[in-house]
């Protein structure tokens, strides 16, 4: 095929079309109604059928009241799959496959994916394609390759989105879900005829005029477009496969200068074949474009929803399509419940004759006048002498219980064709705990678990197709742009020309490791996709749950862990001078694990009088664990104490008095020995400005701002006591 001229490549691919079109004609068809119907609002009455709607309308235009209403509840349901799907991004990893690769290779490459899909924005990509996929059954996204810049001879590989389902032709007699047996695909575009003829200079274009169903033409403003193509398909290759000298086998046509290894005199060399992707942008007379994408697949990945076959023959669907007459249902018993209460007269005031006498006017607007107060004439029954009750409206008449059962049916039907209850859908439920709550929300995501993993294994497959294309485009000896598992950008060396899959780079001395080179094309390796957290989720999540154990914390030093790594995942202006500060006052231990100690030495004075401190702390959480029981005591015994007033009462509030006062006489003078010593260590920082010693600091004003808070408690304490006291003393000299 590779030597078929230009006439013959656009007949097959023609031929190829019109198999698509013929192929997906009845999906089409069922995907553009689904679509429709999701789109559907009280503006186009999409969820309406026509007849039905005719009939509707035709009666309002005669004078009945026939509402047609859309309460359309679909795309939460579906924004329940695709929301998931952004909250849970699949991440694609790769992993070393044969004894040539390496790990810290495979490391490289998840870097470079990371950089690719932020580069070129994956995630657009990803969302449009699990949104069409949700909805209707089936979408796309795309992957390519562009210059790094305007003066490069580099290129990049990006993804690119493909926001119409309705655009892609793709062969239809694939197995894998996903497409990695593809042969060929389309990609229909309709450019303005300006544009066109500015780009490619072509006056008189001939339009790529085959289209199917949900791929109209007629949307541009006077039509004045040029349909063209873009045509992917597979072909082979031959290349003639040596044996180097050192034993590695490559093309010939990449020796790079090394001699082949010869074996009976002759070089050992054999015919290879190898399959590449072969992109042809085409109007309907010629190829205007064409390039090689390195690459044994088709580069258009597809993400699908529900598929059976039937018969065999191929269908797919979405949340949309089993939910279709259920919605309907619910429109058409909301319209008539809306309907019966409309036609239903307006229920007027009742009152007996005379009573609305001289203030008819104001009787007749009531309904429409929203007066302060209404006046009638009090009428007297003759017969019991008794004044006839004033005016009042009569009960309204209700719409028919069957109408309001039939409604409710059908929003149940809604949720069971969606698989999605109240509880997915925000609404309280009898569950009350947050597990209980959860696992009842994971019910309704088992059944839909689906999607995200159709989505993932799509993922899955675009990654392998990057990994087997980045050494092919990453030829050249270049710095590339790699992302960390933390989100921070990093540069790497690669230097295809080296022979091993990562080589040291050494100091003058060959002392001292300086860097690394890498050679992404030594090794296989493939990929797997982990569905979780984004990055950015769990990193919230992280802060998150690190803030909440800092507050728990009752260490002063695993709360100053703790406060380091909240800051750390914290996305705050200033963060950064925070995480360095809060760094440099972590506990020695702290230090010692993020392998600080070794560039930090410690002034042996210092030592010691960081071991003072930290004894007198020790010392001193006992004394106020003894206060806060001391108060606990007294709390409960006063409450016993609160309607009594004899002489065991007053003998326990002396007990109790005599408890605080001592307990506070200890805490004072314990507070001002921590007072000096805090003082003396904040001298000695200044002249020696230790982490450790400014962490123990730190944890010495936690330990005085505690101290206060329970001198202040038991300085209340006392005070009560003595006035119980005194009231108790008061009452017993009161005569009984």
């Amino acid at each position: 095929m590779a030597d078929e001229g230009e006439d013959s490549v656009l007949e097959i691919a023609r031929k190829r079309f019109a198999l698509a079109i013929e192929a997906e004609s009845e999906n089409r068809a069922t995907e553009l109604d689904d679509l429709k119907f999701l789109a559907g609002s009280p503006d186009n009455n999409w969820q309406w059928p026509q007849d039905v709607l005719r009939v509707r309308q035709n009666a309002a235009q005669e004078g009945g009241i026939q509402p047609c209403l859309t309460i359309n509840p679909l795309p939460q349901h579906v924004r329940q799959v695709t929301n998931e799907q952004r909250m849970n991004r699949p991440q694609i990893k790769v992993h070393p496959v044969d004894d040539q690769g390496d790990p810290e290779v495979a490391e490289i490459f998840d870097g470079l994916l990371r950089h690719i899909q932020i580069a070129s924005e994956a995630d657009l990509a990803f969302d449009l394609a699990c949104d069409a996929q949700a909805s209707h059954g089936v979408g796309y996204f795309g992957i390519s390759v562009d210059y790094c810049d305007e003066t490069s001879f580099d290129q990049d590989i990006i993804f690119f989105p493909i926001k119409d389902r309705f655009k892609v032709y793709y062969d239809p007699h694939i197995q894998h879900p996903a497409g990695k047996d593809a042969k060929w695909a389309f990609l229909v575009e309709d450019i303005p005829k300006e544009e066109y003829e500015a780009e490619y200079g072509d006056e008189h274009p001939v339009d790529w005029n085959e289209t199917a169903i949900g791929d109209r033409r007629d949307w541009f403003p006077d039509n004045k477009t040029v349909r063209i193509a873009e045509y992917y398909s597979l072909e082979t290759k031959r290349r003639k496969l040596v044996m180097f000298a050192d034993g590695s086998t490559g093309f010939e046509d990449e020796s790079k200068g090394l001699p082949v290894m010869l074996r009976d005199g002759k070089p050992v060399e054999r015919w290879s074949t190898y399959t590449v992707c072969i992109w042809r942008k085409m109007n309907g007379q010629k190829v205007i474009k064409q390039t090689e994408i390195r690459t044994p697949y088709i580069p258009i990945v597809r993400v699908v929803g529900n598929e059976f076959i039937v018969d065999g023959k191929n269908y797919v669907s979405g949340i949309v399509r089993n939910a279709k007459d259920a919605v309907r249902m619910y429109n058409y018993w909301a319209s008539k419940e809306t309907q019966v209460i409309a036609l239903a007269p307006i229920v007027p005031f009742v009152g007996a004759a005379g009573q609305f006498e001289n203030y008819e006017d104001k009787w007749k607007k009531a309904n429409q006048v929203p007066y302060a107060y209404l006046e009638y004439n009090p009428i007297i029954d003759e017969t019991t002498q008794q004044p006839f009750p004033p005016p009042q409206r009569a009960m309204p008449p209700l719409p028919p219980s069957g109408i309001t059962q039939a409604k409710l049916a059908a929003a149940d039907d809604i949720k069971k064709t969606t698989g999605f209850y109240d509880s997915s859908l925000g609404a309280r439920s009898n569950e009350t705990s947050g597990k209980a709550i959860n696992a009842r929300k994971v019910e309704s995501d088992i059944g839909s678990f689906h999607y995200v993993d159709n989505l993932a294994r799509a993922i899955r497959h675009a990654g392998r197709i990057i990994v087997g294309m980045i050494p092919k485009y990453y030829d050249t000896k270049r710095i590339a742009r790699i992302i960390g598992e933390d989100g921070e950008p990093d540069h790497v060396m690669i230097d295809p020309s080296i022979n091993t899959a990562v080589q040291v780079v050494k100091d003058e001395n060959e002392q001292k490791e300086i860097g690394k080179i890498y050679n992404l094309g030594v090794g296989k390796y493939d990929v797997v996709v982990n569905v979780g957290p984004s990055y950015t989720t769990k990193r919230q999540e992280t802060a998150d749950f690190m803030t909440s154990a800092m507050q728990a914390a009752k260490d002063p030093g695993a709360a100053a862990v703790l406060t380091y790594l909240a800051m750390k995942n914290q996305d705050v202006a200033g963060a950064e001078e925070a995480v360095k500060m809060l760094k440099a006052m972590l506990p020695p231990p702290a230090q010692q694990a993020m392998g600080d100690d070794e560039d930090q030495q410690i002034p042996p004075q210092v030592q010691a009088q960081i071991a003072q401190m930290t004894q007198a702390m020790q010392a001193m959480q006992g004394q106020l664990q003894q206060a806060g029981m001391v108060i606990e005591e007294r709390d409960a015994a006063m409450k016993d104490l609160k309607a009594k007033a004899d002489g065991k009462s007053v003998d326990a509030l002396a007990k109790m008095y005599e408890a605080d006062k001592k307990a506070l006489t200890e805490l004072e003078k314990s507070q001002t020995e921590l007072l000096i010593a805090r003082a003396n260590a904040a001298t000695t920082a200044a002249q020696t400005p230790t982490p450790e010693l400014l962490a123990t600091i730190q944890n010495m004003d936690a330990m005085i701002a505690e101290l206060g808070q329970k001198i202040e408690i038991l300085n209340q304490g006392t005070q009560a006591i003595a006035q119980q006291m005194q009231q108790f003393e008061i009452a017993s000299l009161m005569p009984a």
